[in-house]
């Protein structure tokens, strides 16, 4: 396979589960001609597996039409979603920018279904089940709210009343003291109109140019409550893989030989094991604090997936290794059918139909 796929694998783990399925399912798409033609190869042929059940399925899912299909649609579907999964396990604190990205994935999905709602709301359904119930948090209306590139770009009458609804839930939570809350809803009326400070020019500047948290440090003085609350707030990380990153280091901090920790204690260790560590990465210099998310660089027309998902290792692949794509030509059938490939999947390989896939498919593995 690499001879034909120019030494790539495909499989790549990625940081998480969920991205190393992905990126996998996306590996074949873009593997798609060499896989083929690996099929109709000499050394394919001399080899046992064409007379093996499994060998033989293989084969015909790699010419099956419902089988490439579905890969392509669950890539492009989920791909607007993989993004956000990025987007919250990056270095940058996104709090202000989860509630944007979540909208712009779903429309991202919708103009992919050419705005058919029969076809878009079944998964738009899926996704607001699991952002609803496991993900969705006033934390993230009130980081919308707080982030000034987003909030001014629409009115204040315009804004979602669910984001309205969440910031004030956590005003609510982190003033308790009926005094400073009253204080803090006097100074949003300096916010949602930029006024004094928030009206100058390097503030209307740097909203573009400096992260919502240090943006609010340097331009917030004479609405401090509301400062106190946008700093908090959007200086929180966010994880996408909260579980999966934990058990790893509980593992490594729960042994065999060190069992007998109690919850708290184990909970305050990794606490401690995941500051520290993001402690050795600023100080290494691989954060960059100043810049903001981009979420018109994240969600532009027709993107693929950002570049940084491919492997370290393919600038190392010689350009002599790789085998060009090009598409099947009449040797090729002539050899299919000397293997004793079915009659019609060589005609629907040929014509490009595949009528013995489309019906039922290949043989499940």
């Amino acid at each position: 396979m690499r001879s034909f796929t120019g030494g790539k694998e495909l499989v790549r783990p990625g940081v998480t589960r969920f991205a190393t399925y992905f990126l996998a399912l996306q590996t074949l798409c873009e593997q798609k001609g060499n896989l083929r033609r690996m099929f109709v190869s000499a050394e394919w042929m001399e080899s046992s597996f064409t007379t093996q059940a499994n060998g033989i399925a293989v084969a015909e899912y790699m010419y099956s039409t419902t089988f490439w299909e579905s890969i392509e649609q669950i890539v492009e579907f989920s791909e607007p979603l993989v993004k956000i999964l990025r987007l919250v396990d990056g270095d940058k604190p996104p709090m202000g920018y989860v509630y944007e990205a979540m909208d712009r994935a779903k429309e991202v999905i919708k103009s992919k279904l050419e705005n058919n709602r029969d076809k878009y709301m079944p998964l738009w359904d899926i996704i607001d089940r699991r952002w609803d119930g496991q993900m969705h948090t006033p934390l993230h209306a009130a980081g919308y709210f707080l982030n000034p590139l987003l909030f001014y770009k629409t009115d204040f009458l315009e804004i979602d009343a669910e984001i309205k609804q969440g910031f004030f839930k956590c005003m609510e939570k982190m003033f308790p003291d009926l005094e400073k809350f009253d204080a803090a809803t006097i100074e949003l009326e300096m916010y949602k109109h930029a006024k004094g400070f928030l009206s100058s020019r390097a503030a209307i500047q740097s909203r573009k140019t400096i992260q919502p948290a240090a943006w609010w440090a340097s331009f917030g003085d004479e609405i401090p409550n509301l400062r106190w609350m946008a700093v908090r707030i959007l200086s929180q990380p966010c994880s996408s893989s909260a579980c999966e990153r934990n058990w790893s280091v509980f593992e490594h901090i729960h042994s065999k030989k060190r069992n007998r920790l109690s919850q708290q204690r184990l909970n305050d260790l990794v606490f401690v094991h995941h500051n520290l560590r993001l402690k050795i990465r600023k100080a290494q210099g691989t954060i960059e604090e100043c810049l903001p998310i981009d979420l018109d660089e994240i969600y532009p027309e027709c993107e693929l997936i950002a570049a940084d998902d491919v492997d370290d290792d393919d600038d190392d692949v010689d350009d002599d290794y790789v085998v060009a794509d090009r598409p099947l030509v009449s040797e090729d059938f002539d050899i299919m059918r000397q293997a004793n490939f079915r009659p019609e999947w060589v005609e629907g390989i040929r014509t490009g139909s595949c009528p013995g896939a489309s019906s039922s498919g290949p043989p499940a593995l």
